[in-house]
């Protein structure tokens, strides 16, 4: 730096169009790359504000982060050349982390969400800015060192290029959650306070279950890690698909039903590292091998909630033979009764799950209710109306619901169907059906008829049901 000036600029050696490419990205990736890149600092505090505009509700957008900072002696090297990034020559931090990013690119993302980026760095008992605009990004201007005690960087976003939706209200820090929930699970002292809010995720989560995959494609194998993340908390069902590190680059519909269970799944493999490493990982879906992994991730989860399904119907039930309102008791006569059973179990368990009335109710009305669904089974709908009415007292609008589905349902004609299959794993895709007919109803025992139509279907189940 030359003595006496006041800033020094800064040419960056590659080709414009180059870098106009790379800082085209979603609000999302762009953000998230500003809080790698302090999570990669060893920031234990990354803080995102959004400030209002003059003309525009959002005006600037700042992160601040407590790491290292940027070196004054690495600024150079770290602007000029994309894809000289330090990280490269390392794979953890001087505090242990996983690092994230290598090719130095992240944070000319910045520029996708405005017009002049400022990083403000303090870092070796020095405080200096580099100024950077979108008009003439192969520019940037570093302002001269000044002493300062304190440690980290702040990133400065202004002109703000559009209304962006990322403010906490419009569901914005869930999202940071998702895309960050495994790091905040595992260290208790990293933490992210998003537009005022501090992420939740190490309380919000109620289980983290790892399952390793294995494929062979084309014969070469593959290996990924799935971490399904089980939430306390209504949430986006997702399939983020991780770098390893597990730095989520690309999210998709988990593809599976897994009624009644809050989830975001994370698949990281070696495999995506090397898309990355070659720029296509934009492609992932349309790799063969991810593909193969993806699908084996998918299975995986189905196969996962299958069993916490099951689990969570035993303990419901036990639940209630333990409260005495259970209306079966001992082992089932014959045939027809265990079928009777498994029928009222997947009808009393839809209940249970959809409808908040029933859960909240006395286990008096509860016992009442069971005792109604095991006599629809066993001798039909037809009497149970004015018994809906006068004993369970449900809400007119509930009684006209719950009547509608029982004129329209048969299910004696399903338990005579049942006991016409005699191979078991029919009958239970034909309970599947029905559960499935059942669960498209979010309140008291509505849905759809169970038709002839319906019955001719058995066994013939999707694949992504659960």
């Amino acid at each position: 730096m030359a003595a006496g000036a006041s800033l020094q600029q800064i040419e960056v050696k590659v080709e414009n169009d180059h870098i106009q490419r790379i800082t085209t990205a979603r609000p999302l990736v762009a953000i998230s790359e500003l809080i790698w890149n302090a999570y990669d600092a060893d920031a234990t505090e990354v803080r995102v504000q959004l400030e209002e505009g003059q003309l525009t509700r959002l005006g600037t957008i700042r992160v601040t982060d407590n790491g290292t900072g940027i070196s004054l002696d690495a600024v150079e090297e770290s602007f000029q050349k994309l894809g000289g990034s330090w990280k490269k020559l390392a794979t953890k931090t001087n505090g242990g982390r996983a690092i994230h990013g290598e090719k130095g690119q992240g944070r000319f993302k910045a520029f996708s969400l405005g017009e002049t980026v400022a990083w403000t760095s303090n870092n070796g008992g020095r405080r200096f800015t580099i100024f950077g605009q979108k008009a003439d990004l192969k520019r940037f201007e570093l302002s001269e060192p000044v002493a300062s005690s304190d440690q980290g960087c702040t990133v400065d976003i202004r002109n703000v290029v559009k209304d962006f939706k990322i403010w906490a209200s419009d569901g914005f820090a869930d999202r940071i959650r998702d895309m960050f929930a495994l790091q905040l699970y595992d260290d208790a002292n990293f933490r992210i306070i998003y537009d005022g809010i501090e992420v939740d995720a190490r309380e919000a989560i109620a289980a983290v279950t790892p399952i390793p995959i294995s494929i062979d494609q084309g014969g070469s194998a593959h290996e990924a890690i799935l971490e399904i993340v089980e939430w306390k908390k209504p949430v986006d069902r997702k399939l983020m698909l991780c770098l390893p590190g597990r730095f989520s680059f690309h999210e998709m519909p988990p593809g599976i039903q897994a009624r009644g269970f809050e989830f975001t799944a994370y698949l990281t493999s070696e495999h995506f590292q090397k898309l990355a490493d070659d720029n296509t990982e934009g492609l992932v879906e349309l790799d063969p091998a991810s593909t193969m992994l993806i699908e084996s991730a998918k299975a995986k989860l189905r196969e996962h909630f299958r069993s916490k399904e099951a689990e969570r119907s035993r303990d419901k039930i036990q639940e209630w033979v333990e409260a005495k309102i259970y209306p079966y008791e001992g082992i089932a006569a014959d045939p027809i009764e265990v079928n009777e059973r498994q029928l009222f179990d997947v009808v009393a368990l839809n209940l249970a799950d959809y409808s908040a009335d029933f859960d909240k109710s006395p286990p008096k009305q509860k016992k009442l209710v069971l005792q109604l669904i095991k006599a629809a089974i066993e001798t039909g709908a037809s009497n149970l109306l004015s018994i809906l009415e006068k004993v369970i007292d449900l809400p007119k609008a509930r009684q006209d619901e719950l009547a509608d589905l029982l004129r329209k349902t048969s299910l004696t004609a399903v338990i005579n169907a049942a006991k016409a299959v005699t191979d078991r794993l029919e009958f239970l895709r034909a309970l599947q059906l029905l559960s499935s007919t059942l669960n498209q109803s979010g309140s008291f025992l509505s849905g759809r008829s169970f038709t002839g139509s319906s019955l001719k279907r058995l066994g013939s189940l999707e694949s992504n049901t659960i």
